[in-house]
């Protein structure tokens, strides 16, 4: 008969349950950020999820552009809020530390990624802050937004000044933005 043994093989090594990066490593972004581009790590005081766009980082090829819109729908779905009985969720979009450093097509993507939310995100975000936006991106936002919808014209908050002004300006603190955001940045 057949059977026998595996000739001496030994048992596999232990391996401990594996755990994400962020346990170890503080700067891991929970959620794959797209080069940089979409972090949503931090809390703000009122409880509500931050996501942060990191507009100099947007990707210059139209494809990622479009990958990017749905990788950010995808990891906002939790927060949305058609009753307006959940938290909900803040938006920043930083747009550089020294004035508008973002790419061409920033704000046509930006549209995109805003009509394109579903009716539960749109009305789940409780603050966009635009975090040193350039002129032409402010006054774009100023002439067009209204037209696009009063509602979310009312949510939208320009601050000037960096992150530093994002608490008094947005009710936003800078610590609120996560540790990989700000690692990212050279602020953590």
């Amino acid at each position: 008969g057949g059977g026998g043994g595996g000739g001496g093989a030994s048992p596999p090594p232990y391996q401990p349950e594996w755990s994400p990066p962020s346990a170890a490593d503080p700067t891991a972004p929970s959620v794959i950020s797209f080069g940089g581009l979409f972090y949503l790590d931090g809390t703000d005081s009122k409880g509500r999820a931050v996501a942060v766009i990191n507009a100099t980082k947007l990707p210059d090829d139209s494809n990622r552009r479009l990958a990017a819109v749905q990788h950010i729908i995808a990891c906002l779905e939790p927060h949305g809020d058609i009753t307006g009985e959940k938290p909900g969720y803040s938006l920043v979009v930083y747009f550089g530390e020294k004035g508008d450093k973002s790419p061409l097509g920033m704000l046509r993507w930006m549209a995109t990624v805003y009509s394109s939310l579903p009716r539960a995100l749109r009305k789940g975000v409780k603050v966009i802050a635009l975090v040193n936006p350039g002129m032409f991106v402010s006054g774009t936002v100023s002439a067009l937004m209204p037209l696009v919808s009063s509602k979310a014209y009312k949510k939208v908050v320009k601050v000037s000044g960096g992150l530093d002004a994002l608490g008094y300006k947005a009710g936003i603190a800078t610590v609120s933005l996560g540790v990989p955001f700000l690692h990212s940045i050279g602020r953590a």
